[in-house]
């Protein structure tokens, strides 16, 4: 009952403005990681979870490893997810909502079906495969923009209540493998406020597509 009541005080300060702006809460997180400055800074929030309304009536798509399916998103059977249309491909979605189910589904012109991850409670050093991007020859995004997707779709998760503010420290693309480092922090209550930071990697096979999550240090 305390966690609800602290968790729900959140959220009204949230909406209301009072607590920090998304910006300086990457940039805080940033310093706290002992980061210099960030390439980029995303805030991802549970207010704009594609998942929030089938993870709340299905037991079994909300824990990680539970697989996000890949189809033909056509605008007959699919809502667009509309602040994930910066990552459209012209003008196609890589995410649509399911309309008769509510469910959360990626492109299967782009993807295989995808595995939910949780950067949060990953260790460091374990990997664990999300799936692969099936042609990255002719791909309009970067492969920059297939992890920040991958980040805002909550795919990946980042945070297990409220939020997570996240910066994107450093890129390599080596050997035939692109990698992006973020670090962050995520926030969420129990019977008073809390912090934890995050560290980890989303790598991509040049060769055979294969998205990976890693943990950080």
């Amino acid at each position: 009952m305390k966690r609800d009541l602290w968790l729900l005080f959140f959220l009204a300060l949230l909406s209301a403005g009072f607590l920090m702006n998304p910006d300086a809460a990457a940039a805080g997180a940033g310093d706290r990681n002992g980061s210099e400055s960030c390439i980029m800074q995303i805030r991802v929030t549970r207010a704009q979870n594609p998942f929030r309304e089938w993870d709340a009536g299905s037991s079994r798509s909300g824990n990680p490893g539970s697989i996000v399916q890949a189809a033909d998103l056509t605008a007959e059977s699919f809502d667009a997810v509309p602040f994930l249309a910066r990552y459209a491909v012209r003008g196609a979605m890589l995410m649509g909502i399911r309309k008769t189910t509510r469910e959360p589904v990626v492109s299967g012109k782009y993807f295989t079906p995808l595995a939910r991850v949780d950067a949060t409670r990953i260790r460091p050093g374990q990997r664990t495969e999300i799936g692969k991007i099936l042609d990255l020859s002719p791909f309009p995004l970067t492969l920059r923009d297939i992890a920040l997707f991958l980040l805002e779709s909550q795919v990946i998760a980042t945070y297990w209540h409220v939020e997570s503010a996240i910066c994107l420290a450093r890129e390599e693309d080596a050997a035939g493998v692109y990698s992006a480092s973020f670090r962050g922090i995520h926030k969420y209550y129990t019977n008073q406020y809390n912090e934890e930071t995050l560290a980890f990697m989303v790598s991509v096979d040049r060769k055979t597509g294969t998205v990976t999550l890693v943990g950080g240090p």
